[in-house]
Order: structure tokens, then sequence, then C-alpha cells
């Protein structure tokens, strides 16, 4: 599914191309990482898994992460950011929480 995502990504942020006027390197940066979370979260709402198994609110979200992750906006990159990294958090703080002690 990066495959599907990515010609989005030269729409949405024509920077990546390096051709673009008004071309700069936090332009540049900016739709970058966001092309990467925005792949990494589609596709571990496709599989079902981030750090642990996913249950289907969390699938949804971030499928959203991911489009709100390749949008040229500030805004919208750091909301979708947020998404991620809260499921993320999530994830990983109940990970730890069902894993006993020895």
């Amino acid at each position: 599914m990066g495959k599907a995502l990515v010609p989005f990504v030269f729409v949405f942020s024509p920077s990546l191309l390096l051709v673009t006027e008004g071309f700069t390197w936090t332009s540049f940066a900016l739709a970058f990482s966001g092309a990467i979370l925005g792949i990494l979260s589609l596709s571990a709402a496709l599989t079902n898994w981030l750090l642990a198994p996913l249950n289907v609110f969390e699938r949804i979200i971030l499928a959203i992460a991911a489009f709100l992750l390749i949008a040229p906006e500030p805004i919208s990159t750091a909301i979708g950011l947020i998404i991620l990294v809260g499921v993320a958090a999530k994830q990983h703080f109940l990970d730890r929480k069902s894993v006993p002690a020895n």
C-alpha cells in the first residue's frame, strides 16, 4: 500500500520531486518525514500490528493518521503524528503491564 500512497504524496507535496519553484529543504524534510510516517501508519493499520495487535478503533484512526501525515500542511501533519504517537504509546505501556515481572 505504500506504493499507492506515494503518488498522493507527490501531488500534495511536490517538494519531494526537488524541482518545484520555491523549493526549500524545510518543506522537503516535512514532506519526506510525513511520507515515511504515513506509510508506516497505513501499513500498521492494514497489517493489524504496530507494537502489538491493534483493535478496530486503533486501525481506523491509524488509517486516518496516515492521510493526515501526507497532507502538506504542518497542522495536519502534527495531528497525524499525535495520533500515531498516542497509539504507539498506548500499546507500549499496555504491553509492559501485561508482561509478568520475573
